[in-house]
Parts: C-alpha cells; structure tokens; sequence
C-alpha cells in the first residue's frame, strides 16, 4: 500500500520483548496511491508502526514527525504478540 497524508498524532509508545521499542502513530491519510494488499481501511486513519520511541532512537532512523506529511510504503504485519504497555 503506498499512502500520503499526515502523522496527526502519536497513539502509544510500547517494549516489546524487554528491550524493542515501538512506537504507534495515527496516519491521516489524503491520498491512496496503490493498495493491492486487499486490506480494507475504513476512514481516513491508519495506525501506522515505527521501530523506536521516544526513549530510545535508532541512529540514522528518526521518530516521525506529528503534523508533517509523508508518503509511506506499507505492508500488512499480522502476527499474535503481546504488547507491552510502557
């Protein structure tokens, strides 16, 4: 799926596994590029996921920014693991 819109604000912040941190925004999107996932969204909002938090930054690798626009490649992650809430 390939989207553009905009991070409206950061959903939550979590560990995974201890030591994996995460952090989960809601994605307004404006425009649908490409969805050949067969993945339905409803609305405009998406919970997008990125693979650091506040916390801890990976270099090279910044956190998102709320407010600003960006184009996202996406793919669908389905797997069964318990979050844990930070």
């Amino acid at each position: 799926m390939i989207v553009k819109g905009k991070i409206a604000s950061i959903d939550k912040e979590y560990m995974e596994y201890i030591d994996r941190p995460f952090t989960d925004y809601v994605f307004d999107v404006e425009e649908f590029w490409k969805n050949e996932s067969g993945f339905g969204v409803e609305g405009n909002e998406i919970i997008v996921t990125q693979d650091d938090n506040s916390t801890i930054e990976f270099a090279k690798h910044p956190l998102k920014e709320v407010g600003e626009e960006y184009v996202l490649f996406l793919a669908l992650v389905n797997f069964n693991v318990k979050n844990q809430a930070k």
